[in-house]
């Protein structure tokens, strides 16, 4: 195996890069690739295309088993634009939207998750509930 410098190993180079399939060089994140052959980048991913499938239910027991087994790499991986990504899709789902669900996701967002809403997360909200 390269040295751990070796640039092709590091994790994606930006935050918005959710489809790389680089092995990720830090500890738990390695770890967590040994473990089951996928990034945690491509789990997210996947989580992704839950969300825009209208499986919500699914991406967020992704999003909750994921964060439970490897709490230290969710920290850094799953930010604001995660969480903003879940809210608009617990908004958007169909038949109706989820409006409770959205309020409860935002409760553990900054409560269990210790992620901070931004402007993009109120202006989801705020679109989402006066539909």
């Amino acid at each position: 195996m390269a040295e751990a410098d070796d640039q092709s190993l590091l994790l994606p180079s930006s935050d918005n890069d959710l489809v790389s399939t680089n092995i990720p060089t830090d500890e738990s994140g390695l770890e967590h690739y040994i473990q089951t052959g996928r990034t945690l980048t491509e789990q997210l991913a996947t989580m992704y295309a839950c969300l825009s499938n209208g499986n919500i239910e699914s991406a967020q027991r992704m999003f909750n088993g994921l964060y439970r087994l490897y709490p230290e790499a969710m920290r850094s991986a799953a930010d604001v634009t995660v969480h903003n990504e879940i809210i608009h899709s617990l908004l958007n789902a169909r038949p109706q939207p989820m409006t409770m669900d959205t309020l409860v996701w935002y409760d553990k967002m900054e409560k269990q998750y210790a992620v901070r809403p931004n402007h993009n997360t109120f202006a989801i909200m705020i679109s989402g509930f006066i539909k």
